[in-house]
């Protein structure tokens, strides 16, 4: 199981999200952290390519070609089963990936989905219609679901 994030100029995110990804409640032989560093200008690929634990593997382009670029070379290389892809800002709750995972036991699963949940302590205006769009995208999704479809 691997998961894959992309990351452009994330120095300031990138320790944190990598700690979240490791804390998970998952077979911790069985996890690998892949950072698709995308052109990256200030230190994320220096954080990644240093950081303590074998687990966590650097795949570095120096030129900025985008996240689906990106994403689409990283699952490529990857030779596990599962991938999980998520971005360098938001922390990942320690039972995500064993709750994810845990989904694919069904044959007629081949994808799933987490929820964002946005924290409230401390929210600006901003935040709040983030929120508010999130509530929205999350009922679309739900509504997609019924009619068997996905976003």
């Amino acid at each position: 199981m691997a998961i894959i994030i992309v990351a452009n100029n994330e120095a300031g995110n990138i320790g944190n999200k990598l700690r979240s990804c490791l804390a998970q409640d998952y077979p911790q032989d069985r996890l690998d952290v892949v950072v698709a560093n995308d052109g990256s200008t200030d230190a994320t690929a220096d954080i990644v390519a240093n950081y303590p634990d074998q687990r966590v593997k650097l795949l570095e382009f120096p030129v900025r070609r985008g996240k689906s670029a990106c994403v689409n070379d990283a699952a490529l290389g990857c030779a596990a089963a599962v991938l999980v892809f998520t971005d360098a800002r938001q922390m990942l709750n320690t039972q995500a990936v064993r709750s994810l995972v845990e989904n694919l036991a069904d044959p007629k699963v081949g994808a799933v989905s987490g929820e964002l949940v946005l924290l409230q302590e401390g929210m600006s205006t901003f935040g709040e219609s983030l929120g508010a769009y999130w509530r929205y995208e999350k009922f679309i999704r739900q509504s997609e679901a019924l009619v068997h479809s996905s976003p």
